[in-house]
């Protein structure tokens, strides 16, 4: 399978690249999930033994070329049920978190006080409760640490996938705006590091879900590519779709012009797509194959 990390994110969101920021000491750290694709529908895709004509596609400016929908890289599930090794109560707080075997997690990875790989939960067991105000209860999701890894060497780091028991864990936020409470397709937040990081009674022994465990994981929001016309000239870009939404990624994208030479093949992301005309602004084109479905991806989407 190819490891290598691309990042997709939206510029409103992240200015700098993922890991750029890897080396920078930051309050709070950030929790970036590991996403995939999933394989492209075959109905976008041109069957190789049809004519071009038959399989010719045309596109409007604004229009959406194909979409994928994306899902969490690698699912981990708790083998043992495991309990804080000390209280994880806040003078302004009393909290609690339930650990118990067969809760999923899935794989992020952790920027800032350092960087590692880490699992965070589907669901949020983590219990928040204001001493002055009980009824302002609130639930957050749990995340464990594995093991940390230079800026550059994360995809190794995931390739091997290191030995999946931990002993230290904490609270992380999110704002819960994709999906439902299970999503995690959304960034999150771990305040204090060096300080709300507690440890367990004894190490939490996690494995890789069965592929039918991971069937029932939430998929996330598709991401596609748009075509855009303005000025004589057209582009091709990655954008993730909500809804009647399309919101540009910061990711490549690909030029095109009425003058270029066609037929002619370009690719984006392991998409192949064959240009065929672009006229009177309407690009004709025929998808040859969707994103790379083996690449893992770093997931951050609009909050």
């Amino acid at each position: 399978m190819n490891i290598r990390l691309e990042v997709l994110r939206l510029p409103m969101v992240a200015g700098m690249s993922l890991l750029a920021t890897a080396c920078v000491n930051i309050t709070p750290d950030l929790l970036y999930p590991i996403g995939i694709h999933t394989p492209i529908e075959t109905s976008y895709v041109a069957a190789s033994e049809a004519a071009t004509a038959e399989t010719v596609r045309t596109a409007k400016s604004g229009e959406i070329l194909f979409r994928q929908q994306v899902k969490t890289a690698t699912v981990l599930v708790l083998e043992n049920s495991v309990e804080p090794a000390e209280s994880i109560d806040l003078s302004v707080a009393k909290r609690s978190v339930e650990f118990e075997a067969g809760q999923t997690y899935y794989t992020v990875v952790n920027v800032g006080s350092t960087t590692a790989l880490a699992a965070c939960s589907f669901d949020r067991p983590f219990v928040h409760t204001p001493r002055l105000n009980p009824g302002a209860t609130g639930n957050f999701k749990v995340c464990f640490i594995f093991e940390s890894a230079k800026k550059d060497q994360i995809d190794e780091t995931i390739k091997a996938l290191p030995d999946l028991t931990s002993s230290r864990f904490f609270m992380a936020n999110d704002n819960g705006a994709l999906g439902s409470p299970s999503t995690a397709f959304q960034k999150l937040y771990r305040w204090e590091p060096g300080v709300l990081t507690y440890n367990t009674t004894e190490p939490a022994k996690f494995r890789i879900a069965t592929e039918a465990e991971a069937a029932n994981a939430p998929e996330g929001p598709p991401i596609g590519l748009r075509f855009t016309y303005a000025d004589g000239k057209g582009q091709i870009e990655k954008v993730f779709l909500s809804e009647s939404l399309a919101v540009e990624m910061d990711a490549d994208s690909i030029s095109v012009k009425p003058e270029d030479a066609f037929p002619k093949t370009v690719s984006l992301s392991g998409a192949d797509i064959e240009l065929l005309a672009l006229k009177d602004g309407v690009l004709a084109y025929r998808i040859l194959s969707g994103f790379d479905a083996d690449q893992k991806f770093i997931v951050d989407f609009a909050e």
